[in-house]
């Protein structure tokens, strides 16, 4: 997997000055890092709704959408086919 990072000029220009001269251990200083990083943003990810939060969810979904003028959703023909609902799924 490739992912791509934007970082401010002046810490680019460190980091490639960096990498030039300790490159297999400033690459493995990133690699422990970013892993940590990940982790921590994975166990942070909130828990599935439980049925009664999703309820109200889309309660007040449709409270909103009320509140704007009751503007009804209107899908393309295509959309209520069978194929248009499981797509390439059996």
């Amino acid at each position: 997997m490739t992912i791509t990072l934007e970082i401010p000029p002046r810490l680019e220009a460190a980091l490639a000055d960096h990498m030039a001269r300790h490159g297999e251990a400033a690459q493995g200083l990133l690699n422990a890092a970013f892993a940590s990083a990940l982790e921590a943003l994975l166990a942070s990810t909130p828990p599935p709704l439980t049925d009664e939060e999703f309820e109200a969810l889309l309660v007040e979904l449709d409270n909103e959408l009320e509140a704007d003028g009751g503007a009804d959703i209107v899908l393309p023909p295509e959309a209520l086919t069978r194929e248009g609902i499981y797509g390439d799924h059996p």
